[in-house]
């Protein structure tokens, strides 16, 4: 069996590190590029997600706005067909007034 010694071990790892200044160096820029890269990539993911959620917001008003049925005005009562009932355009109001 070989006896590994303290100093070929760290020769045998230390050949991944950057031997001088510049290797640093370029280690570094290289680190700071891909932090930049995931900064902007963040803001911009955020951003999209912000005008969806600010789209959806507007698209539910203005469905929550718009009536699918019938229009306001009044309409003939079932019951009585002497009598007109408001409808608001969601619901039937309790006003009610004789047929002209």
């Amino acid at each position: 069996m070989t006896d590994i010694s303290a100093a070929s071990a760290y020769e045998a790892y230390s050949h991944s590190a950057p031997k001088t200044p510049t290797g640093w160096a370029i280690l570094l820029i290289g680190w700071a590029i891909l932090l930049v890269l995931g900064v902007w990539q963040w803001k911009r993911a955020s951003a999209r997600a912000q005008r969806q959620y600010q789209q959806y917001q507007e698209e539910q008003a203005r469905s929550a706005t718009a009536s699918p049925g019938a229009p306001a005005g009044w309409y003939p009562v079932a019951n009585d067909p002497a009598s007109l009932r408001y409808f608001d355009g969601r619901n039937w109001t309790s006003n009610t007034k004789p047929r002209e």
